[in-house]
């Protein structure tokens, strides 16, 4: 049976790639990214879930003048990744094209730049937290290791990685991808010129 700690470390793991490929969100579909994004905030809260007795402890000694140190560096930290994910994914909803459309106004210029802005924080707050977990990541490992489970491990993390593969395989990119009856820049600023007129009266190129 996989141990709490290998499934921290497939978790960590499975969490990392999948941010760091939202993050290039511009080569990805909409519908991927916004499915792929609920997974991650889902894995997160899971993440959260599994060190839940931490989260207690130290919030309890967060006051505690002799309490450790790191520990509570750790939970501002962990609170800075929290609210930043929370900011993602709040901002993520109140933009969203697919699966929570909006179908009175645009997205908010204001909210997509948020979004990104706290998706590039948190990629210096995840990078910081593996930094400070580094000691404990390679102890788990070789602990992994030497328990044999470093198959099981391998295996969630394989399945993750091929996951990923066909999903992005089954949703595609909307790079090389062109609409099957394009406009030419004429007929583009025509169309522009027509809304743009009154009732019963079209301009063209060809008046000016």
């Amino acid at each position: 049976m996989i141990r709490k700690s290998s499934m921290k470390i497939a978790l960590d793991f499975a969490m990392v790639v999948l941010f760091l490929l939202l993050l290039d969100a511009d080569s990805n579909r909409l519908l991927f990214h916004e499915i792929v994004g609920l997974l991650l905030v889902t894995l997160f809260m899971t993440h959260i879930f599994l060190n839940w007795q931490w989260v207690k402890s130290t919030t309890k000694n967060l006051w505690n003048k002799n309490y450790i140190k790191s520990a509570k560096l750790m939970y501002l930290l962990n609170l800075g990744l929290l609210l930043g994910i929370s900011t993602i994914a709040i901002t993520g909803v109140l933009i969203s094209q697919v699966i929570f459309p909006s179908e009175f106004k645009e997205p908010s210029a204001f909210l997509i730049s948020l979004h990104k802005s706290m998706a590039y924080s948190c990629l210096g707050l995840i990078t910081l937290h593996i930094f400070l977990h580094r000691k404990y990541l390679f102890a788990s490992i070789r602990k992994i290791a030497a328990q044999e489970e470093i198959k099981t491990v391998l295996a969630l993390a394989s399945g993750l990685v091929i996951g990923i593969l066909f999903s992005h395989t089954v949703l595609g990119s909307d790079k090389g991808q062109s609409d099957p009856n394009p406009k030419s820049k004429d007929d583009q600023a025509n169309s522009v010129l027509e809304d743009s007129q009154g009732i019963g009266q079209t301009v063209t190129l060809s008046d000016f």
